[in-house]
């Protein structure tokens, strides 16, 4: 469970293809618009 949720920023790096693609994910808990 402690996989599919995170605080923070999570940086992904996909590194199949001609060049590599960086993902980036925030998550911010308690974030008021």
């Amino acid at each position: 469970m402690a996989q599919d949720y995170h605080h923070g920023v999570r940086v992904v790096e996909i590194n199949e293809g001609t060049r590599p693609i960086t993902t980036v994910s925030t998550a911010i808990v308690g974030m008021v618009c």
